[in-house]
């Protein structure tokens, strides 16, 4: 089933949050059609945002009558995995294209969440051919145009944060979400929010955790879900870390945290294991800017934290072929730790 047609008086030539309000009748419009299709779509290597954002829309979507797949480009650390609806959640990588496209094919909607750049998904490309049953919800800086109905407000914590309001809009002020639905949402702005506490969290952050605790999120058991599991490995992998592998500009305030394929495989390194550690440097005194260098195959892969108005989306876009928001950001450098160590000190030397 095409939208198209439906939504196109509701397109705007930019992308400004405050003309949301324009497409919300479009959005309802569709979703009051019980029994059709959609699929949600996130962002490679998903994180809470991704995950708990996803998981909420489709808890909603499921409410409203509409049958939803939620696909994934690839797996997802453990500690995320206990995430109501999780088990349930497909991979581009393991189903391949020609399954990927089918699902797009098949569905009368696609949902975009907490990504707004195609190269964020695997077969972003197919994505091109289905633009007018788009929708894109996410709260990153420059959204490419590949979506017929955009929602798109950087200034917002988290994509999840997003969908309470807009679910809020869509329901006269009512937030239709199961406990699940909630758990899930609390997720992404726990999570995107660094614990709320991060410069992006606002007053509407902590209304809209305190709507998901009305709808049954256990704040407390969230939270050590989350972050009181780790394993005995990776508190040692931290400690080696900060300990042997972090340098500190303190004439720059900076510092850079390396992590080498040989440390990870001393520690028996799973996917997620990293998560936060590039936020620690960020403790000390007088350090605004810390990176996290993960060494992969051919490339190294980088985590960029900053406090205050220091821009790491500007950096990372200059110099590390990525972007992100202004205090968090991820980028690559082709190559190995050396080359990407040398590039950072040249980095801190320009700023």
């Amino acid at each position: 089933m095409k939208f198209g047609a439906k939504i196109e008086k509701f397109i705007f030539p930019d992308y400004i949050w405050a003309m949301y309000l324009n497409y919300i009748p479009a959005l309802k419009a569709i979703l009051s059609e019980k029994g059709k299709k959609a699929v949600i779509l996130s962002h490679k290597n998903p994180d809470g945002d991704a995950i708990g954002a996803s998981l909420g829309w489709k808890s909603y979507l499921s409410l409203k009558g509409w049958d939803v797949e939620t696909i994934m480009p690839n797996n997802f650390p453990k500690f995320l995995s206990w995430i109501p609806g999780c088990d349930a959640i497909q991979f581009a990588d393991e189903m391949g294209e020609t399954s990927f496209v089918e699902k797009l094919q098949e569905a009368d909607l696609i949902f975009c969440l907490d990504f707004n750049s195609l190269n964020r998904i695997l077969f972003g490309e197919q994505l091109k051919f289905f633009k007018d049953k788009v929708v894109m919800i996410d709260h990153h800086q420059l959204p490419e145009d590949f979506a017929a109905l955009p929602f798109s407000k950087p200034e917002a914590c988290a994509t999840a944060e997003l969908i309470i309001e807009l679910i809020q809009e869509l329901e006269n002020g009512e937030l239709l979400l199961d406990k699940d639905g909630a758990t899930a949402l609390y997720v992404g702005l726990l999570t995107d929010s660094g614990s709320f506490r991060f410069p992006s969290t606002s007053a509407e952050t902590f209304r809209s955790a305190a709507a998901l605790i009305d709808k049954g999120a256990d704040n407390a058991e969230i939270y050590r879900n989350i972050y009181d599991t780790s394993s005995q490995e990776r508190l040692q992998l931290l400690a080696h870390t900060l300990h042997n592998c972090t340098t500190f500009y303190k004439d720059k305030g900076a510092a850079l945290m390396m992590l080498s394929k040989k440390d990870m495989y001393k520690f028996n390194f799973q996917k997620g294991d990293a998560e936060g550690f590039v936020n620690y440097p960020l403790s000390v005194e007088n350090i605004r800017l810390s990176a996290l260098f993960k060494e992969d195959e051919g490339i190294v892969k980088i985590s960029l934290r900053s406090k205050g108005d220091l821009a790491v989306n500007e950096i990372s876009m200059k110099h590390f072929q990525g972007g992100g928001h202004t205090n968090a950001a991820g980028g690559k450098v082709d190559g190995g730790l050396k080359e990407a160590k040398e590039l950072f000190e040249k980095v801190l030397n320009e700023l």
